[in-house]
């Protein structure tokens, strides 16, 4: 099983992998585009799972209404753009980020420093024919970041640049057409004891951004004067 949210068809047709039986997406996110509708996606090459599948959306009335329907399929219309312009504004922030002398570590695949960066050039498709040939491979539009300091100058550098972005929204979901930008440790994760979160790979001043469709040069001028003004107060 595959879950492709992420990367969307338009990076990955998983089912088109050896091996895999399911590929899973939350079309809430980039498939629907918009931030205005819940819904989610299971694909599968084997008729006996499809049927089943089926079976619990009679069962439990899982599947969409038809205004919901609409929404979704409006949004695919427009995800190879969307997707396009997602993954170019990415890469900008990405390498911005990976510049800036309060940020110890940055994750997006399509930077060369990315562990998995070759593997990422192999498994991101273009999204269509052609396209490669006229334009840049793109990688999504999600990325992460640590800010620099120890851990409890980490962790308030961090909240504090959150909380001074203008364009960029403060708010835990992902996929759709604004640019949101949330801190694990104090908002999805807090829940989690520390130990446990640092056990996990979260730091104290770990950033999750999913980087939207605004233009680039908006974007990177606000993530510059929030990181630039994340210590004042402190």
């Amino acid at each position: 099983m595959c879950d492709g949210t992420f990367a969307t068809p338009f990076h990955q047709r998983c089912l088109e992998n050896p091996g895999m039986d399911v590929a899973i997406h939350s079309a809430t996110k980039y498939i629907g585009g918009h931030s205005d509708i819940l819904a989610g996606a299971v694909t599968t090459h084997s008729a006996e799972f499809a049927h089943a599948i089926a079976k619990v959306q009679k069962l439990v009335g899982a599947p969409l209404a038809p205004f919901e329907s609409f929404l979704l399929a409006r949004g695919l219309r427009t995800l190879h753009v969307r997707m396009e312009r997602h993954g170019e504004n990415a890469m900008r922030v990405a390498k911005m980020l990976d510049a800036h002398p309060l940020i110890a570590s940055t994750f997006y695949p399509g930077l060369p420093s990315h562990p998995d960066h070759e593997l990422a050039k192999k498994v991101f498709t273009s999204g269509g024919s052609g396209c490669m040939s006229r334009r840049e491979q793109t990688f999504g539009g999600m990325l992460a970041f640590i800010v620099a300091g120890d851990d409890d100058t980490a962790l308030r550098r961090a909240v504090r640049m959150c909380e001074r972005l203008k364009v960029v929204t403060l708010a835990v979901s992902l996929g759709g057409t604004e640019s949101l930008i949330e801190h694990p440790a104090s908002m999805t994760h807090a829940m989690i004891p520390r130990p446990e979160r640092l056990a996990g790979g979260l730091a104290d001043g770990l950033v999750r951004i999913s980087v939207g469709l605004e233009d680039i040069d908006d974007l990177l001028e606000d993530l510059t004067q929030a990181m630039d003004g994340c210590d004042d107060g402190l």
